[in-house]
């Protein structure tokens, strides 16, 4: 998904952020640009499976009263997607941050929103992603963190040192966990 968001913004091989780069735009071009993503987005939405053990991932954060919510720097549509499709009844815990939260990551900034909200300390919290993104906003705000290594995203567990756990699916995750 990314590759093609950095194609349709002819970003492909510069060194610079796709928020980042969008914020530059001047308005008319910045609308454009935030279309493209949506669509690409959207595309990606209609036609991605969840990662493996989400289902069950989803059930036992539950029945053990863990929290749980969704940081990402995608819009709220997918979220709600993911939701409606792949997990009817799961509710995320508030705050539900979004591409609308400034700064985005890699900033900390996010996850220490959502550790605040819930009054909980960093060294309390994980973050479970599968970017560098994920892996550096975690890193940063003193969360345990977890890559979801899959083929796209290999380069991350090399690219970013200090990442607590490597796994491959959610099972792995309810493992770790139990």
């Amino acid at each position: 998904m990314f590759t093609d968001m950095r194609q349709a913004l002819d970003l492909v091989g510069k060194k610079v952020d796709i928020l980042d780069h969008l914020a530059t735009l001047p308005e008319s071009e910045r609308l454009a640009a935030d279309k493209k993503l949506a669509d690409i987005e959207e595309y990606y939405m209609l036609n991605t499976e969840p990662t493996v053990g989400v289902v069950e991932l989803f059930k036992f954060l539950s029945s053990k009263n863990i929290k749980y919510t969704v940081c990402t720097r995608n819009l709220i549509k997918p979220v709600q997607h993911l939701l409606d499709t792949h997990l009817p009844g799961v509710t995320f815990h508030e705050p539900v941050v979004t591409r609308s939260f400034q700064p985005p990551k890699p900033s900390p900034e996010p996850l220490l929103h959502i550790s605040s909200q819930w009054g909980f300390p960093a060294k309390e919290m994980v973050m479970v992603g599968d970017s560098r993104d994920d892996m550096l906003a975690g890193l940063a705000a003193g969360f345990t963190t977890v890559l979801i290594r899959h083929e796209d995203n290999a380069k991350v567990e090399t690219d970013v040192p200090g990442i607590d756990y490597v796994i491959h699916d959610f099972h792995e995750l309810i493992e770790l966990l139990s």
